[in-house]
């Protein structure tokens, strides 16, 4: 999984995978039928042991203080110099529209994370801490296609503040907000006045 996570399936040959594991050809072949094979397998390895990285916002007190501390930690995340990208992002761009085994696998992997925001945000809207009345799967959709790009962006990226700012005026286009104090009277009190350009207005 590591050695098709940092270079990708075509760029890792079947002998990078013998020396790599210690396994020999023929046994690999027996356990996985062909490298394809062995790669699908490390991508249903890569979605099991990623939900470690959703366990915060998979916790049933997830809301949306712990989806902006998931994000800017998995921005912060990108600094590190192992950085390699997300493997089924990696995957779904160098396979998937070709591979139906592999689409497979990204989607449901992708289809994960916008469950998860989801239900974040549902949790959110519950506490009142996020802006009433938002369709949750667009948001959901809105907050996948960040991550993706993150993860994306991540491996080149020389400023990554840049993804922070990008993922916290996300954040404030759907937090809740104090209510607007408008100072109208009632209309039983209300007079009208002409201003000094003719323009009547309420007082």
């Amino acid at each position: 999984m590591q050695l098709f996570w940092s270079r990708g399936y075509t760029n890792t040959s079947l002998s990078d995978l013998v020396e790599h594991t210690g396994i020999n050809r023929v046994s690999l072949y027996n356990e996985f039928g062909n490298k394809e094979g062995l790669f699908l397998a490390a991508l249903d390895r890569y979605f099991d042991i990623s939900t470690a990285w959703l366990e915060p916002l998979i916790a049933p007190d997830a809301g949306l203080a712990q989806l902006v501390e998931w994000f800017e930690n998995t921005i912060a995340g990108l600094e590190s110099e192992r950085w390699r990208g997300g493997m089924m992002v990696n995957a779904a761009a160098e396979l998937a529209a070709d591979n139906d085994q592999v689409r497979d696998r990204t989607d449901r992997h992708f289809r994960r994370l916008h469950e998860v925001f989801s239900v974040v945000l549902r949790n959110a809207n519950d506490r009142g801490t996020i802006r009433p009345g938002l369709d949750f799967d667009g948001v959901s959709g809105a907050l996948l296609q960040l991550a993706i790009g993150m993860l994306v962006r991540g491996a080149s990226l020389q400023r990554p503040d840049e993804l922070v700012r990008a993922f916290r005026a996300q954040v404030s286009l759907i937090e809740a907000r104090p209510d607007v104090r408008h100072n109208v009277r009632p209309a039983k009190k209300s007079r009208r006045r002409a201003s000094t350009s003719g323009t009547a207005l309420d007082s």
